[in-house]
């Protein structure tokens, strides 16, 4: 049925001239399913701004900074996972463990990096 339906087309004059706009449909419909493109996170950018201003912090007040700061969601098990697999280390233990962001960035953007290559 599609292969009679294509060679149809193929024989009209304005199928042609009507492919762009079923084109240009199809974009706009992707479009206002899926919402605009965000624009990709430089993490590279976002590291190199964060070692310079943030101060080591415990995971409960990190986790949410590098949300709202970093746009990198982190959980606390990703970083306690992190520093049971000897990829962060905390900046002070006592009287409970503090981490530097981009540290801890480093340590997602390689996890990262790992779970594409898979």
């Amino acid at each position: 049925m599609h292969r009679t339906l294509a060679s149809e087309h193929a024989k009209d004059p304005h199928a042609a001239g009507v492919a762009w706009l079923i084109q240009d449909w199809v974009t706009k419909a992707e479009r206002m399913v899926s919402g605009p493109d965000e624009p990709p996170v430089n993490h590279h950018e976002n590291r190199e701004r964060v070692k310079g201003i943030a101060p080591a912090m415990p995971t409960r007040q990190l986790v949410p900074w590098l949300r709202q700061n970093a746009k990198v969601v982190v959980t606390s098990m990703d970083i306690r996972n992190w520093v049971r697999r000897g990829k962060l280390r905390a900046a002070e233990e006592a009287p409970q463990p503090t981490y530097h962001p981009h540290e801890v960035l480093d340590a997602w953007y390689e996890t990262r990096r790992a779970e594409t290559r898979t």
